[in-house]
């Protein structure tokens, strides 16, 4: 199954989602969907995993996909769900799980600080 066939499957608006790193950290499947519509494309094959703690003591896991648009890269952080796990099995991309202080590449470090700044002023 191409991302053609996924995108043909899904009726055309019911994912329509703009995603910018800026506005939030992790987002859902719609906007990933919604940038591979757009003309975004996967520019590797691997997909980095990482497992969020939550202070309840469960975790979060969230995908990495590296995408490309002309000269743009982008890595987009999408929340697992299955849908999410169909796709990455589908499309038979491989995933990479990052160790627990380990950040994926191009993702901006000081968003991570200003994030941990800020909940550490709410504590």
């Amino acid at each position: 199954m191409t991302f053609t066939d996924l995108l043909d499957f899904l009726p055309h608006r019911s994912f329509k989602r703009h995603w910018h790193p800026q506005s939030e950290i992790v987002t859902g499947a719609d906007s990933l969907m919604t940038a591979l519509y757009n003309g975004w494309t996967l520019y590797s094959e691997d997909v980095m995993l990482q497992r969020v703690p939550l202070s309840s003591g469960r975790t979060v896991a969230v995908y990495y996909f590296k995408l490309l648009n002309g000269d743009q890269r982008r890595i987009m952080p999408v929340s697992a769900n299955p849908f999410v796990e169909r796709l990455i099995r589908n499309q038979n991309l491989e995933v990479r799980e990052l160790a627990p202080m380990e950040t994926p590449d191009a993702t901006p470090i000081s968003m991570v600080t200003v994030i941990a700044e800020e909940s550490s002023r709410t504590a």
